[in-house]
């Protein structure tokens, strides 16, 4: 069976954006084990949020990886992703139990 990891930068007070929504400083310093940590996964998980976020910084950072969205709006297949919304539980059963590495839950 797959593992689900999570994987958050987050700043010391324990925040991944300021207030106004902004993450800047997420890319401002070293990737901290980024690059090693996604050699270790080929599926991402994402909210809608944080997707919508990911695209107004350019282009999709997951090429090559499984995407999947969880949003009750969307549904069309989108750049590498593909909307999900429903019984999640099940869809996440289904999902760990499919061959491959890792799935990294992407959160914010």
């Amino acid at each position: 069976m797959r593992k689900t990891r999570l994987l958050i930068a987050s700043s010391i007070d324990d925040y991944v954006a300021r207030t106004s929504g902004d993450v800047e400083w997420l890319f401002t310093d070293s990737y901290y084990g980024c690059v090693e940590f996604c050699a270790q996964i080929d599926t991402v998980l994402i909210g809608n949020k944080t997707y919508q976020q990911m695209l107004s910084f350019g282009e999709y950072p997951y090429q090559g990886k499984k995407g999947f969205v969880f949003s009750r709006t969307q549904r069309e297949k989108d750049h590498n992703v593909e909307f999900v919304g429903g019984d999640i539980k099940s869809f996440i059963h289904t999902l760990l139990n499919q061959s491959g590495i890792d799935i990294w839950l992407v959160g914010g």
